[in-house]
């Protein structure tokens, strides 16, 4: 069985505070029992184009490593969103620290119009995880807008769940939504999001984390204001025991 924790958070716009919060959001979901937590797209940092590579500095100054002895230490998978330099470029990365020990990274497949300015886009990184026999594909945001990405999940892996970390405004959550419910009915694939709440960036963002069924109905969503973890367990029978836990902001 799963255990997921889905958080959704406000950005900070300090670094240290963004990765305290992590830390807070990481003890109080293995407080929970859950085995996998995800946060939304560029988590530690917070969604930016433009000051990336001054974000990235502030991110070195950081011990990134503790998420590494929180995952063993707790048997809780981590994936959090950060810039991530290679000698090709910056890649929009969620990074997982899985309660093995191991970390695997994951670098945004498709890149939303503007963003190839200061990121790069990766074909050939690994998005897949098992955590307690359950099949996971992570995506990052305007991948979900690519049904090629699910497709490539689905023939490689076979797919229990699609796990999408976004960036959305109060705006456009009403279109991720849409393709995010219409992603689980037409794959039967089960989908959970995770999104900002509050100001990200250039814009307000439009929270609604929450979680699809593989018929596309909706399980469990939070509101667009409020921090808050999404909660739920899930197995070859579907979700269960979900619910919110929230904070006020």
């Amino acid at each position: 069985m799963l255990s997921l924790a889905l958080a959704q958070i406000r950005n900070r716009e300090n670094i240290r505070e963004n990765f305290l919060n992590h830390i807070q959001f990481v003890k109080e979901a293995a407080s929970y029992g859950c085995n996998f937590i995800l946060f939304p797209e560029l988590s530690l940092s917070g969604y930016m184009q433009e000051e990336v590579k001054e974000k990235m500095q502030l991110i070195k100054k950081e011990d990134i490593s503790i998420f590494n002895r929180l995952a063993e230490e707790n048997k809780i998978s981590i994936s959090i969103g950060l810039p991530l330099e290679k000698e090709d470029g910056i890649f929009i990365c969620q990074k997982i620290f899985c309660k093995d020990g191991s970390i695997k990274c994951y670098c945004k497949r498709f890149l939303h119009p503007g963003e190839e300015k200061y990121y790069k886009s990766s074909d050939d990184s690994d998005w897949t995880i098992t955590e307690n026999s359950i099949r996971i594909a992570n995506a990052i945001c305007y991948d979900i807008e690519n049904e090629s990405h699910i497709d490539s999940a689905i023939k490689k892996f076979g797919l229990d769940i699609y796990a999408a970390s976004i960036c959305y405004s109060k705006e456009g959550i009403s279109k991720g939504i849409k393709t995010l419910s219409k992603t689980a009915q037409e794959k039967q694939v089960n989908v959970a999001m995770a999104n900002y709440v509050g100001k990200c960036w250039k814009m307000d963002c439009g929270g609604s984390s929450g979680i699809w069924d593989s018929q596309g109905n909706i399980v469990i969503a939070a509101d667009g204001k409020t921090e808050c973890m999404v909660l739920a367990e899930f197995d070859t029978s579907g979700w269960k025991n979900f619910k919110i836990k929230r904070r006020q902001i």
